[in-house]
């Protein structure tokens, strides 16, 4: 609400609504940012940012306070990661409620919570994205696109021509066709 009136009438925001997602422009903002700055809050949305090449800056948002359910998972968690010592200082098996714990963890029921700041971290420290109100320049995250590389790199080893993918394959199969092969 604050952006929204921060803003005023000289910029148009978009405002989410999960009954209205056909009309998400989403996609298109991404593409067309020169910079991007992503509350640090969804995986989802910095990997997308990050995906796009562009200079990405995290805007970490407060923490807020756990709902009693997010408590319970994170005590099953710790429970679940909590190892017992023997008399002889070894570790022993789980058993009892620990068991049941990591159990749950184990098949999915409990999901343990994301820990952002060590994702942040990592995107920063790999200069993949920044912190927002950093005193450095903008980096760009074209390192993620790798996929044309690799591509490139296969095409070799099966002994394809490195440029060639399908849209090169069929170029030659219409050149192909076109001289009477």
């Amino acid at each position: 609400m604050a952006l929204k009136k921060g803003l005023g009438h000289c910029c148009y925001l978009h405002e989410w609504q999960p009954k209205n997602q056909s009309e998400n422009p989403y996609l298109a903002y991404l593409a067309l940012a020169d910079i991007l700055i992503v509350t640090g809050e969804s995986e989802s949305m910095l990997a997308d940012a990050a995906a796009t090449g562009k200079p990405v800056y995290i805007y970490p948002l407060p923490k807020q306070e756990l709902d009693l359910w997010t408590q319970v998972k994170e005590r099953i968690v710790a429970r679940s990661e909590k190892q017992r010592l023997g008399n002889r200082g070894t570790i022993q098996p789980q058993t009892g409620v620990q068991y049941v714990c990591a159990r749950l963890i184990e098949r999915g029921i409990i999901l343990p919570q994301a820990d952002l700041h060590i994702l942040h971290e990592t995107l920063v420290g790999s200069g993949i994205a920044q912190f927002f109100g950093s005193s450095s320049g903008p980096t760009s995250s074209a390192g993620l696109r790798e996929v044309d590389d690799i591509a490139r790199r296969v095409r070799v080893l099966m002994g394809m021509p490195p440029e060639a993918g399908v849209a090169g394959q069929m170029d030659s199969v219409v050149r192909a066709e076109n001289a009477g092969v």
